[in-house]
Parts: C-alpha cells; sequence; structure tokens
C-alpha cells in the first residue's frame, strides 16, 4: 500500500522501511539524476517534441537492463540540439532498441532486479553489516515490447518474483534472512516500464551463513 499513511504507519512499528513523507532521493542521488537525465536525453531516442522534454527512459531501460540490442535511429528522425550543464549547446546522437530477433520469437528477457541508482532516504540502525544497518532500495522491472502494452501483473505474482529476488540478492551477501516490503509507486517518475518499489533487510539477528 503506497498511501503516504500506510508507509509512515509501518515504519513506525517496523523501524526500517521508508517513511510516508520523505520519499526523495539521498542529496548525491539527486546530482546524479541530473547528469543521467542529460545523458539519456542526448543518447536515446527521445519523443521529438518543443520545449522542455519529458525523459523517455525506455530505450535507455532496454538496453542497461535487459541488453536488447540498440541501434542508431533512422535519418528521418529529427535529433534536437540541447543545453548540457555548464550551458553549452550539444547534439543528440540516439539510438533505440533493435526488437528483430524478438520478432523472429526470441524469448522474452526475465523481470530483473536491480538496486535504484537514486536511493530514498532511509533510516539507519547500528549493526554488523550494511545490509543489516540500512533497508536496500532496490527496481524490479518488467520488459514490455513496443508493440505491447505497459506490462501489469496482479500482487500474488509480483510478490513471489520480489521474493526469489530478495532471496537470492541476500544469499549473495552470506545471509538466507531478507526483510522485505514492496509497493507499485502510485505517481511513478518512468512510466515507460512497469516496476515496483522494493525494500529489503537483513535481520538484525541473522548470522552469516557458513
Amino acid at each position: 500500500n503506497p498511501d503516504r499513511g500506510f508507509l509512515q504507519a509501518l515504519q513506525n512499528a517496523v523501524g526500517w522501511t521508508i517513511g510516508g513523507f520523505d520519499t526523495r532521493p539521498v542529496p548525491e542521488a539527486m546530482e546524479q539524476k541530473k547528469v543521467d537525465r542529460l545523458q539519456i536525453l542526448l543518447s536515446y531516442r527521445q519523443d521529438e517534441t518543443t520545449g522542455a522534454p519529458r525523459v523517455r527512459m525506455y530505450d535507455y531501460l532496454c538496453d542497461i537492463l535487459f541488453g536488447i540490442p540498440m541501434t542508431p535511429v533512422g535519418p528521418e528522425v529529427v535529433m534536437p540540439d540541447f543545453q548540457d550543464l555548464d550551458g553549452h549547446i550539444v547534439k543528440a546522437k540516439w539510438i533505440e532498441a533493435n526488437f528483430n530477433d524478438f520478432r523472429a520469437g526470441k524469448p522474452r528477457p526475465a523481470p530483473v532486479f536491480a538496486a535504484n541508482r537514486y536511493p530514498y532516504q532511509l533510516p539507519t540502525r547500528s549493526a554488523d553489516t550494511e545490509v543489516q544497518a540500512v533497508a536496500q532500495h532496490w527496481l524490479l522491472w518488467y520488459l514490455h515490447f513496443p508493440w505491447e502494452e505497459v506490462a501489469d501483473f496482479s500482487d500474488d505474482q509480483i510478490d513471489k518474483d520480489v521474493r526469489r529476488e530478495v532471496e537470492l540478492v541476500a544469499k549473495s551477501y552470506g545471509f538466507d534472512r531478507v526483510d522485505y516490503v514492496w509497493y507499485r509507486n502510485p505517481a511513478a517518475s518512468v512510466p515507460d516500464m512497469f516496476h515496483v518499489q522494493v525494500f529489503w533487510i537483513v535481520p538484525e539477528s541473522a548470522m552469516p551463513l557458513a
């Protein structure tokens, strides 16, 4: 439940989860987001509009998360100029996803579980390891093809996928116990591809695997 009051009540109850009124990235992540936004505008196909554009993330996500082959956009695509962070005018050079192999029957990539590049501010506690001291903010992404609607799934399916992924990640850190919460973002800043917010932490009492 992404309702702010519910999230705050949950944090008050368990201590480690995200609160309902502080869902913002840490300051360093905000600066990184500005740099990344410009690079995406310059490198990946965007909607050909005038004025300040909404950053289209679809091809970028296909590239960095799912490893979809990229190809330069065709000559019919008009690529605008952008102003970089130093005020210089820079020419875009766009690429876009090439789905020819998937149209020919290649299987759809599985969902991808990845750390959020712009993690939210979260409470900390005294613990032996980082994954016990502060919740880890990750995202579970589901690919849809351009000729499909943006994917959506039942809560049961998402929870099954999240549980599988957080248990695998916890084991990679040497633990076989993990707590987690997830939710759909009702006002997603990246509507281009279906994803859910996941916060996970290893219990303080958990002992490393032998």
